[in-house]
């Protein structure tokens, strides 16, 4: 009876690599791969350090050319389906599922054919909603990055995408505007407690300027110095990474770093989630000697609320959409909801938290799949079932949902960014 047992023991044991229980070994790895929060896939190369750029692996063609933790990686997952159901990209139609990019990843490895195609790899959001849901923290959408690098690289992209890269190349901003004059309506403090990064959209676009003179009043009505950087203020690089451009994302790096080191910026307060992933996660990753302290307007403002700095009152029918990077990446969902529970007209949509809904805008997608706008307008639909003030925290947020709103001719509902919601409060007390 023994031997019986010993030999089903050891039977089972040499099947466990075929089998489905294998993800129960190689969980316990890739936890330690993937913390709770979602990042995005490791640099093949540091600018600061390179010396032959020709020797270095940027991407893949074939997934047998992953390094060891991406094959790894593949490996635990259990075909579950979380990381497609969860997928927004995949629930509006468009030729992406990471439970199969991820299978036939896998597969491909092991001599099976599988072609990963180009419109299954654009058509991600990097909205991280994927690697969030998944169990055995397999991330699908690192892979589409992945792959996307050795798309630019092998010059693979579109009209739009390469609209995109010069615009960053030629202007240092994502809107192809002259950096002239740049934050030159927004007076700077001396001697100041936060150096403010604007980011593009704002820096730009009239009423993201009325919503950062409102934020700056409000912070200064809170006791607090606020500086910006003028003309020195250029892209953080986010856009061209989730592109693909590698190099050119650590060209910005590099010279925001500089330039942060010219001002003596200690602390950076941050309006767009986009740059906050990047200034907070993936800046330090590629600078030895970062150390600025980075922090949301989010974060910054629920302080201020809670310590009754600033007041915030009633407010009718509000929900929050949370920002992908905010949520996901970062983890920040307390904060907003401190604020907004103290309207006493909050209402939250199904998808919140880590479990949002993107808006189309992230993973590029915000310049190249121009004019689509349907994750925006399923996301307005949602959020006109609970309420009609419909809050965000993100520029990119701002621009599609209130896009989606005008393309579907919905006149009795508007899109508050957070600081404006606390700007007209306290107007309305006054």
């Amino acid at each position: 009876l023994w031997w019986s047992h010993a030999l089903v023991a050891f039977l089972m044991i040499a099947y466990l690599p075929y089998s489905n229980l294998l993800h129960s070994l190689t969980a316990i790895v890739t936890s330690s791969l993937e913390g709770d929060e979602p990042e995005f896939p490791k640099e093949p190369f540091l600018l600061q350090e390179i010396e032959d750029l020709e020797s270095i692996r940027i991407g893949f063609e074939d997934p047998k050319e992953l390094p060891w933790y991406e094959k790894y990686r593949l490996s635990a997952c259990v075909k579950c389906g979380r990381c497609t159901d969860s997928c927004p990209s995949n629930s509006i139609g468009r030729p992406l599922s990471p439970k199969d990019v991820v299978i036939g990843l896998r597969a491909s490895i092991l001599g099976a054919e599988y072609e990963l195609r180009d419109d299954a790899v654009w058509s991600c959001v990097a909205c991280g909603a994927c690697a969030s849901s998944c169990p055995n923290y397999v991330s699908p959408f690192s892979f589409l990055m992945e792959r996307r690098r050795k798309l630019v690289l092998d010059g693979k992209i579109d009209k739009k995408m390469g609209e995109l890269i010069n615009s960053l190349r030629r202007y240092k901003n994502s809107l192809s505007v002259p950096q002239r004059g740049r934050l030159s309506w927004l007076s700077s403090d001396e001697d100041p407690d936060y150096h403010i990064w604007v980011g593009c959209q704002y820096s730009f676009d009239p009423v993201g300027k009325k919503i950062v003179s409102r934020l700056v009043d409000l912070l200064r009505s809170a006791g607090l110095r606020i500086a910006n950087l003028g003309e020195l203020e250029t892209c953080c690089g986010e856009p061209v990474r989730r592109l693909g451009e590698e190099g050119m994302f650590q060209e910005f790096a590099l010279s925001n770093s500089e330039i942060f080191k010219e001002l003596g910026v200690k602390k950076l307060l941050v309006l767009c989630p986009h740059g906050l992933t990047v200034f907070k996660k993936e800046y330090p990753r590629i600078i030895k000697d970062w150390n600025v302290e980075v922090i949301s307007h989010v974060e910054l403002l629920s302080d201020l609320v809670n310590k009754g700095k600033l007041k915030v009152e009633k407010f009718d029918e509000l929900t929050f959409h949370d920002p992908c990077n905010l949520a996901r990446f970062n983890g920040m969902i307390e904060e907003p909801r401190s604020i907004l529970n103290k309207t006493g007209g909050f209402k939250e949509m199904m998808r919140k938290g880590k479990d949002t809904f993107c808006c189309g805008a992230g993973g590029a997608n915000y310049w190249y799949q121009t004019g689509e706008s349907l994750m925006a307008k399923e996301r307005v639909k949602e959020a006109r079932e609970v309420a009609k003030n419909l809050v965000v925290a993100c520029p990119f947020c701002y621009a599609m949902l209130n896009d989606a709103m005008k393309g579907m001719g919905i006149e009795d509902m508007r899109v508050l960014e957070i600081s404006e919601l606390i700007s007209e409060s306290s107007q309305d007390k006054s």
